[in-house]
């Protein structure tokens, strides 16, 4: 996806939650594009947000 570089001066990463699909897909600003990695089960989530976050697609889906 190409999306104007002034939003990605304010949004470089962000996150789609799908219950339904049961996935996280993580959405990082490289180079001009929006890089789409997608997450589910017991995979780790990687992130620009803090190196220290360690989530889960379950733990972010099943969160109360």
């Amino acid at each position: 996806m190409r999306y104007n570089s002034d939003i990605a001066s304010i949004l470089s990463e962000y996150w789609i939650v799908d219950p339904i699909q049961e996935q996280v897909t993580v959405l990082e600003w490289v180079e001009g594009f929006y890089e789409e990695k997608v997450y589910a089960g017991d995979s780790a989530i990687a992130t620009l947000v803090s190196a220290d976050l360690k989530l889960t697609a379950v733990q972010v889906l099943h969160c109360h």
